[in-house]
């Protein structure tokens, strides 16, 4: 028995697979850009996609107001302006993920709860709040982007030591469970730690989480406990000159211009708090997005262009065998958008996808298109066979 699966089998993992396995040629997908009035919806600031059955989502952020569609392109009723606290507009959003007759948004600094007639409900302060999605029910999944600071990791004081990357409220954001903490022992720099932030999307029992500078998606069940880990260590791109991703570098800037104000209010007539500066984070994005297929049982990744090839990706995994197919899109001829795709969301018959730039379009492919994709394995692929057995092994190619 080789020395790596022996370890893993030691570990309690299951392996699936050891080694890259290519078969045959790339199989290419066109894009086709959203008819009707979601075709020609575009906004000053960030337009955010959503899409449940046969409604599109699209919130603009700046605006703070919600508009609904058909898949046929048709807009549904008029726009909804989301309300915050004290009627104030939740302007600044980064996400949003709806659940019956909830409608959560995340800002650098805070979630804000609404009604589905963008009535406000709660709001809950969570500096570095990263991506969101809606569990079953009324609880709510968020990952926390950034940290650590000062030798600990954001939501290390709120929500004890190790710091977790996952937290869950429930009904008008009352903390719940937490999972996948940063260990104590665990040594990493502060651009590790925003490269490592996580992608969300429920999969009916079932939670993926994907790290946006490495290709390794985590698997937990309804409890946070992690069952299975998926990784390509071929891409990992979280130490990175070549990009400076300013996104997060903005996230990281808001938050410290929001601790310096509540610092100030804290201690009136001291001396001034420091002005606050953008650090620069040095990574490549691998994971843009990722959501969960129901009816086929399987997890679409949307990867980064240039990650594999200079044109965007969509990686259809099966969580069950580790087994992928791949599909490279292509823009209409002279329609491709200056900037990448980072937006997936799923609808009944479409899957959607635009960047977050609003001035940019939004495209969709016939979901039944997916099919035939070019076959891989991940070349490693851990499932935890008890949860009492300890971490996870490792077991890479060539052991």
């Amino acid at each position: 028995m080789c020395a790596g699966l022996k370890r893993a089998l030691l570990a309690g993992a299951v392996v699936l697979g050891l080694a890259s396995n290519l078969a045959g040629e790339e199989v290419t997908l066109k894009l086709e850009a959203a008819p009707g009035e979601l075709g020609q919806a575009r906004a000053a600031g960030m337009l955010l996609l959503q899409a449940s059955g046969h409604e599109v989502q699209l919130l603009d952020a700046r605006a703070a107001t919600l508009r609904r569609y058909a898949e046929n392109g048709k807009e549904r009723g008029t726009a909804i302006t989301l309300r915050g606290e004290g009627g104030t507009k939740p302007t600044g959003s980064l996400s949003f993920a709806t659940s019956g007759d909830r409608i959560l948004l995340r800002s650098p600094t805070q979630l804000t709860l609404t009604d589905d007639d963008g009535g406000f409900l709660a709001q809950e302060h969570l500096l570095f709040a990263g991506d969101l999605v809606a569990k079953k029910g009324s609880s709510w999944l968020v990952s926390l982007a950034s940290g650590p600071r000062g030798g600990l990791f954001a939501g290390h004081d709120r929500f004890g030591s190790p710091a977790p990357q996952l937290v869950e409220f429930h009904g008008k954001l009352k903390t719940g469970r937490v999972g996948l903490p940063v260990g104590e022992d665990e040594t990493i720099s502060e651009n590790q730690a925003v490269a490592r932030s996580l992608h969300l999307a429920w999969a009916k029992d079932r939670l993926y989480a994907a790290e946006l500078a490495r290709y390794r998606i985590y698997e937990l069940g309804s409890d946070l406990e992690l069952r299975a880990t998926y990784r390509d260590p071929e891409l990992e791109r979280e130490e990175n000159d070549a990009e400076v991703e300013g996104l997060v570098a903005s996230l990281e800037s808001e938050g410290r211009k929001r601790m310096d104000r509540q610092s100030s209010d804290a201690t009136r007539g001291a001396a001034p708090a420091a002005k606050p500066t953008a650090v620069a984070f040095s990574y490549k994005p691998v994971i843009r997005d990722i959501a969960w297929v129901e009816s086929s049982g399987k997890l679409i990744v949307l990867l980064q262009r240039g990650t594999v090839t200079s044109r965007p990706v969509l990686d259809l995994l099966d969580p069950a065998s580790g087994e992928i197919e791949r599909f490279i899109l292509s823009f209409p001829s002279g329609q491709a958008g200056t900037q990448p795709l980072t937006q997936l969301a799923v609808g009944k018959r479409f899957l959607w996808l635009r960047a977050h730039p609003g001035e940019q379009p939004t495209w969709r492919i016939e979901r039944s298109a997916l099919q035939g994709g070019q076959r891989l394995t991940l070349p490693e692929v851990e499932i935890l066979v008890g949860a009492d057995q300890g971490e996870l092994g490792t077991v890479a190619e060539g052991d």
